[in-house]
């Protein structure tokens, strides 16, 4: 869905802004089409600037909005983005790929202001992610420019059965989405117990978490995870993640897991950094 709003209301020198740090491919689908994609910089506890914001965007066709946002995991304000909404005078991308994770969705946006586009994945909340099967919920206007565009194939015949199979057993998803955030919960307490690391809040599938163990980097600490057979996400390369880590959170065994690897190889570097 990222690619064909991109192609709707994103041209050749058209501004767009990415409010980051954030996932890569809005960036990517603006400058494939010849676009100019301008960062926003949230800020250090990853909110927005919202009359900053603004004032940036007047000359932008589309703004990029992640809520929840992903490396993150913040849920900007309903009133932050309601107030942008009806302030920007282009078009208001939101993706709440994660929201079934959040406290509340933005699904009502597009029928009160109608420059809103609201992007949904079926990736994350049934692990449907290599079938990329989403849609949007636009207002009748934005409608008629998007479905000009569309492929007639874009659904293949795979994910039209794998998401059947999901509707159909709504119930057990919804069980698992609340299974998944009663241990996201758990995994940031048991993160913030750990001297020298820091979870930020989150309201997706995921926590990110900072390094602030004096002479240790996030790069060490992913290598010594992996080394304990964990798989993270470092994150230092993007503005704002100096030294944060992303884990996503799995079932409760697996987790419990990685917070005992995690807390012998940070307590094995306190340790180790004493012997000098």
């Amino acid at each position: 869905m990222i690619d064909l709003v991109a192609k709707c209301f994103v041209g050749p020198r058209a501004r767009a802004l990415v409010v980051e740090p954030t996932f890569e491919m809005y960036r990517f689908y603006v400058e494939a089409l010849g676009g100019v994609a301008e960062s926003f910089y949230m800020t250090p506890e990853f909110a927005l600037d919202l009359d900053h914001l603004l004032a940036k965007a007047r000359e932008a066709k589309v703004i990029f909005l992640a809520s929840p946002n992903n490396p993150t995991g913040t849920q900007h304000p309903r009133e932050v983005v309601e107030r942008l909404a009806e302030e920007f005078k282009g078009v208001l991308v939101v993706d709440e790929a994660y929201c079934p994770f959040a406290d509340f969705d933005l699904g009502y946006l597009p029928f009160k202001y109608s420059n809103v586009i609201i992007l949904r994945s079926f990736s994350k909340v049934a692990g449907l992610a290599g079938l990329r099967l989403g849609y949007a919920i636009v207002s009748d206007e934005v409608y008629s420019y998007l479905s000009r565009l569309q492929s007639p194939y874009s659904v293949n015949a795979v994910a039209q059965e794998a998401v059947k199979l999901v509707l159909e057993n709504w119930g057990f998803i919804e069980n698992v989405v609340e299974q998944v955030k009663a241990e996201r919960d758990r995994m940031i307490k048991e993160i913030s117990s750990i001297r020298g690391l820091r979870p930020y809040s989150s309201k997706a599938n995921f926590v990110l978490f900072k390094v602030k163990l004096e002479g240790v980097s996030s790069r060490m600490l992913v290598k010594m995870l992996g080394e304990k057979g964990f798989r993270v996400r470092e994150r230092s390369l993007k503005p704002l993640l100096d030294n944060c880590i992303r884990v996503t959170v799995g079932p409760p065994s697996v987790n419990t897991s990685f917070i005992k690897a995690l807390r012998e190889v940070v307590e094995g570097v306190q340790e180790g950094a004493k012997g000098f």
